[in-house]
């Protein structure tokens, strides 16, 4: 499955997904504790950083040979 065809594809349900290799994979949902973690730390961080940078909680999609901005 390429990217595309992955961003567009809808299997019907609520899970999560990454692309591993062209297949999709069902990812395990998150628990209170990991989110709890994520928060902690990404407060921790956000307060150290200095612009330009920042700390961003959101997982996103980085497509192969992409230049993280």
């Amino acid at each position: 499955m390429s990217l595309a065809e992955f961003l567009a594809w809808d299997d019907g349900t609520d899970r999560r997904y990454e692309l591993m290799d062209g297949v999709p994979i069902a990812m395990a949902p998150p628990l209170a504790d990991h989110g709890e973690l994520v928060i902690a730390i990404g407060a921790e961080l956000g307060g150290r950083l200095r612009r330009p940078c920042r700390a961003v909680g959101e997982a996103g999609i980085v497509p192969p040979n992409k230049v993280h901005t």
